[in-house]
């Protein structure tokens, strides 16, 4: 039987599909034949799409079709499936991964597929291949699931024992278009950390699955299990020697628990000088663990991140999700690979089952008092398989499985908030990740660089908001978060600030000149005409935005200034102006704890902003004090509050650009951090040739 694995196109970013490449690796050794469809490079329009799956199947020889992915991906593999009957009504359609996995007898038929690979793909596929080549029942393939005669879901039972991950042959990177994906990486990848110049990224695993059993989490391969390092780092050798790979990408979910494999890692990966990162639990970094020391030898042999599950600061939530980690072993992790010189990502999450207004503002607390470490802030992702989303059926709060397919995200209310708090939780989220989540560095220098598939990249030198250093990078894209290599600090890249209106014509900014002219003499309505002008034959002009809802702030209409100022922020979020008078919006609604931030981050951006400086001074007095926990999440239903006394900042439209002030380093008042970095310096960069 011949295959047609297809890789989806994916919405997040293009990674290389490992999964795919592992099923694809195991059906070859078993003398199967495999085509491979990657539409990861194929436009994401369903006319080129279809095209690719009728060409891909034109010739009738395909008998089976095998398509996976997440959850998040649920209507692209679905609407792929369709098609994939369109062009081949004969083919067998076989679903995979955690799509699939984590609810068979809700996503097969959801899906439209034929039969479901459960959990490990590799042995399942073959065993499924053999069984439809034969005739044989079923019901004796182990890990699948189909639909009988009459329609029903048909699961089979479950294979006992999982195989030892060095019998399983090395991903097909052969299959693939692997030097198209090392290409774009650096462009897709989702925090943008740059490691390097030239960087050469692939990912890969030394370890499959993870030992805890967090509520919000599904795992679709079974048991914990790791390869040797011998079967690992001979599938290094073959990256480096095949594609000159300089950095690698340990997808695990979980590298290690003992401080002994890293350090034997650590051993055997220097000599290939590649940069790297991994994942490791809160719980397991600290004394007598994986401590200072063997983070300093992370760091020597090129470690440059490590994730971490922090997902909650309150201890009431952190143990309804099962985490079991403490916020103190929070703290103690994050500040020890900091002194490391190392990045960390990792996220907080919002909407537990014990999650209320108050343990959402204790969380908040926390990363406020420690924005240098950039966390990132999230809505709860509630996905099907896991014992959240068992429980949110279980209580009614997900009335069915059909609903829930309905909906356009898997983000529920299953908190203890009211459904009016929830979303007023998600708003300041959305608030939190595009405006206040932003740490500026001071660019020197910028210029045009290097056209990558379509997209004008930079070279810049910027000094580092965290250690103060000065650093150069190469070829990166217009919006772009980037590690310092001198500290391991993250920080973005305020380009648009710096070029200014250079991309919008000459005649928007004079005319959009005379608007802040009728704005300043009062002349509010000539001022939003102006404004509204401009947008509507230029709907990516921030500084129309910015005039409209500066004058309907100031004729107090502010429903609608909080409207064009969010506008414009999402289109320039380093414009501090434009941040102190949304603050002004959110304290007239009475969520004077982000006005507060919102008013910070102005007078952050900018050289001075005098205006930013006395409503910082207001909202700090309104509050009485900010040492106690702020309540960034509340009920929406507050009195408004009258914005006398708080002003406006008026807006600068000008041709050229603006470099963001320097600021003192964030990081500076940790003295042994400094220490480490300055002694970093004096050391010869690492970085892969």
């Amino acid at each position: 039987m011949n295959w047609l694995l297809i890789n989806p196109t994916q919405h997040f970013l293009n990674m290389f599909p490992l999964g795919v490449a592992y099923v694809s690796s195991a059906l070859k050794a078993a003398g199967i034949n495999v085509r491979i469809l990657d539409l990861a490079f194929v436009c994401d329009d369903c006319e080129d799409t279809r095209a690719a799956l009728a060409g891909a199947m034109a010739d009738g020889s395909i008998d089976i079709i095998g398509i996976g992915g997440l959850y998040a991906e649920y209507r692209r593999i679905a609407q792929i499936i369709s098609w994939c009957r369109e062009a081949n009504p004969k083919a067998r359609v076989v679903a995979g991964n955690g799509v699939v996995s984590c609810d068979p007898v809700l996503m097969l038929p959801a899906l439209g597929a034929d039969f479901a690979v459960i959990g490990e793909g590799e042995e399942t596929a073959v065993a499924l291949t053999r069984a439809l080549e034969n005739g044989t029942d079923l019901r004796g393939v182990q890990n699948i699931a189909f639909r009988d005669a009459d329609g029903s879901v048909v699961v089979t039972p479950e294979r006992k024992t999982y195989i030892d991950l060095d019998l399983i042959p090395m991903p097909d990177y052969e299959g693939f278009q692997v030097e198209r994906y090392i290409d774009l990486r650096p462009e897709t990848i989702y925090y943008g950390f740059s490691f390097m110049d030239n960087y050469r990224g692939l990912p890969i695993l030394a370890s499959r699955s993870c030992p805890l059993s967090c509520t919000f989490c599904y795992h679709a391969v079974g048991s914990y299990r790791r390869r040797s390092f011998d079967h690992f780092f001979d599938e290094v050798a073959y990256l480096v020697e095949k594609y000159n790979v300089n950095s690698l990408q340990i997808y695990d979910d979980l590298f290690a628990v003992k401080k002994e494999r890293v350090v034997e890692f650590c051993e055997r990966i220097k000599k290939y000088n590649l940069l790297w990162h991994v994942s490791l639990r809160v719980q397991n970094i600290g004394p007598h663990m994986i401590d200072q020391s063997v983070l300093a030898l992370m760091r020597d042999a090129g470690c440059r991140m490590i994730g971490l599950g922090l997902e909650s600061a309150s201890a009431k939530v952190l143990a309804s999700m099962k985490k079991k980690i403490t916020r103190e072993q929070i703290s103690t992790a994050i500040e020890l690979i900091t002194r490391a010189n190392i990045n960390f990502q990792g996220n907080f999450i919002f909407g537990d089952r014990a999650e209320t207004a108050e343990t959402a503002n204790e969380t908040l607390d926390w990363w406020r008092r420690h924005r240098a470490y950039v966390v990132q802030t999230d809505p709860i992702w509630v996905f099907p398989g896991t014992e959240l989303y068992a429980q949110g059926k279980a209580d009614g709060r997900i009335p069915d499985d059909r609903t829930y397919l309905a909906s356009q995200y898997p983000i529920l209310n299953l908190s203890e908030m009211d459904d009016a708090t929830f979303d007023q939780m998600r708003d300041v989220l959305g608030m939190l990740r595009a405006y206040l989540n932003r740490i500026p560095a001071q660019l020197v220098e910028v210029n045009p660089s290097a056209v990558i598939h379509g997209r004008q990249c930079f070279t810049t030198t910027l000094v580092c908001p965290h250690c103060g250093g000065s650093v150069s990078y190469k070829d990166h894209s217009y919006w772009q978060r980037i590690i310092c290599r001198k500290c391991g600090g993250m920080f973005d890249v305020p380009i648009a600030r710096l070029i200014g209106r250079t991309q919008m014509s000459k005649e928007s900014t004079a005319e959009l000149q005379v608007a802040v002219s009728a704005l300043t003499v009062g002349e509010l309505n000539d001022a939003v005409i102006l404004g509204k002008k401009w947008f509507q034959e230029n709907p990516q002009d921030w500084g129309a935005l910015e005039v409209m809802g500066a004058a309907l702030l100031k004729a107090g209409n502010i429903e609608a200034a909080h409207v064009c100022l969010r506008k414009s922020l999402e289109h320039n979020p380093d414009n501090g102006r434009v941040c102190n008078n949304l603050g002004i919006c959110l304290y007239a609604g009475n969520s004077v704890a982000m006005a507060l931030l919102m008013f910070r981050q102005a007078l952050h951006l900018e050289k001075f902003i005098p205006e930013a400086a006395v409503n910082e001074k207001m909202a700090l007095e309104f509050l009485g004090g900010d040492d106690h926990v702020l309540d960034f999440i509340h009920s929406p239903n507050r009195p408004k509050l009258p914005v006398d006394g708080l002003r406006i900042a008026l807006p600068s439209i000008t041709a050229s650009g603006d470099n963001v002030a320097v600021h003192p380093p964030l990081r500076r008042s940790n003295e042994q951090l400094l220490k480490a970095v300055q002694a970093w310096t004096k050391k010869p960069a690492l970085v892969a040739s």
